[in-house]
């Protein structure tokens, strides 16, 4: 059997992978104590360098001013240099033709290592002088002992400042941390709670000033405001669209039961099954394709473009006219403009024959449909205009949300989706749609604003409603 040893992991990676070790605030607090540290330890080597090269020099210049002393003194009374006879004394030697002639008693009788001007270790740490005068090479070791001392002194006073700052920089360092991420932990405790209950709100200011971190609450909470309002929307439409389907689902299954006795059914009521089947199914496909729609409007801008609006109204009238049969539709445009504006030609055609359709849908029978098209402050507008009955006041509110339908219209087939897609629409397009309805008419009317740059031209096929992939046969409804 073969056994892999698995290498254990050191101290080093262990601590590193430590959730303690991961927290922000706990590198943060290393960090600047670090800093600190390193910052200490550069001051400190500077100090004791430059400190040193001063003891360096002040040596040497002693050394030499010593000597010179010396020399003046000794050619009097050479018994001078005999007086030297501490350890911490100047040892002198004297040498003639390469021999000791004379020496102090503190020093041995040669001196070691070479006779050059240096800092020599032996026999004694110093600064070693070499000149020669009146036929005598002088050679003079200035004791450097007390320097060196004084360095060590100046490096260990420097090594505990380094580690006192250290300390206190990470003491510094955990404080600072602590205040400045406190905001953090509280917005993070905010988003566990919202978490837990499954209940989300905006997040508090974590700081009375308009700081970044008030800023990030600020961002944080309207995202949270967007995702839940998304997420509501979602659940809404997940169970407008379960009740718009049961119905149809329960035609399809009843009328399946009615199948299953192949053999005795008579002719006419399999027709009728059949014929309620496709009725069922195309209801569910619309309500699909439709609800596909909406979401795509509202989730998906188009590239506007410069359309013309004369063109739209005039294809749409046109259109219209052919499938109007109970009813007289004209349309009027703006004389000599071609009411340019920026947006989707497919999505703004769409947009208008949401309108007729639901004029061709709710006008009273013989009444005329009248499309307009006029100039308003800030742009242009297409109102569809229908002789039908009113709508009531407390509906006009609620008739660009999906699924919704008048008292007075639900016995008519619809999905209740049209109005919301043109409101899409031409939110998408930076425009609006309104109503308004009395005893005299009912008038749906779409709004775009005039363009403020110039835009890409148009294509044709996209005026015609062949360039979209997501703009469904129309099945519009109030």
């Amino acid at each position: 059997m073969l056994f892999v040893q698995t290498p254990m992991p050191n101290l080093a990676t262990i601590i590193a992978r430590s959730p303690r070790w991961q927290s922000l605030r706990t590198k943060l607090t290393a960090q600047t104590a670090l800093s600190i540290g390193a910052l200490v330890v550069t001051m400190a080597l500077i100090t004791v360098t430059a400190v040193s090269i001063h003891l360096y020099d002040a040596a040497r210049s002693q050394a030499q001013a010593f000597y010179f002393n010396l020399s003046a003194i000794a050619r009097i009374n050479p018994g001078v240099i005999s007086q030297y006879a501490r350890p911490v004394d100047p040892h002198i030697w004297l040498l003639r033709h390469g021999s000791v002639a004379l020496h102090s008693p503190n020093s041995a009788s040669q001196p070691r290592g070479p006779l050059l001007s240096q800092i020599v270790t032996k026999p004694i740490f110093a600064w070693r002088l070499v000149h020669k005068s009146d036929g005598y090479l002088w050679v003079v070791d200035w004791p450097l002992a007390p320097d060196r001392d004084l360095v060590q002194d100046l490096m260990v006073v420097m090594a505990s400042v380094t580690v006192g700052a250290s300390f206190a920089g990470a003491l510094l360092g955990r404080w600072t941390t602590h205040r400045v991420l406190e905001p953090v932990s509280t917005m993070t405790h905010s988003v566990e709670s919202m978490l837990n209950h499954q209940h989300y709100q905006p997040i508090d200011a974590p700081s009375p000033h308009n700081d970044e971190f008030t800023q990030l609450a600020s961002v944080l909470s309207r995202l949270i405001t967007t995702l839940e309002d998304r997420s509501q929307r979602d659940r809404m439409l997940l169970a407008e669209a379960a009740h718009q389907l049961r119905t149809p689902l329960e035609v399809i299954h009843g009328n399946l039961a009615i199948l299953t006795d192949w053999e005795h059914i008579e002719p006419q009521t399999e027709k009728d099954t059949l014929e309620a089947l496709r009725r069922a199914t195309e209801d569910m496909t619309t309500l699909v394709e439709n609800l596909l729609t909406l979401e795509h409007a509202r989730n998906y801008h188009q590239k506007l473009v410069t359309i013309s609006l004369s063109d739209l109204v005039e294809e749409v009238g046109e259109d219209a006219k052919a499938v109007a049969s109970p009813h007289q539709v004209t349309y009027a445009l703006d004389p000599g403009r071609r009411a340019l504006v920026s947006g989707d030609p497919v999505g703004s055609r769409r947009a208008i024959w949401v309108l007729v359709e639901n004029a061709l849908k709710y006008a009273n029978p013989d009444s005329a449909i009248h499309i307009r098209l006029k100039r308003t402050a800030g742009g242009f507008a297409v109102s569809v205009i229908n002789q039908g009955d009113p709508i009531p006041k407390d509906e006009l509110a609620s008739l660009f949300d999906r699924f919704y339908r008048g008292k007075r219209t639900r016995h008519i087939r619809g999905s209740g989706l049209g109005l919301a897609i043109a409101k899409a629409l031409m939110e998408s397009q930076h425009g609006s749609i309104s109503v308004t309805s009395d005893q005299r008419a009912t008038v749906f009317t779409l709004f775009w604003p005039a363009p403020s740059v110039s835009s890409e031209p148009s294509n044709p096929k996209d005026r015609l409603g062949l360039a979209s992939n997501f703009i469904l046969p129309p099945d519009s409804d109030r």
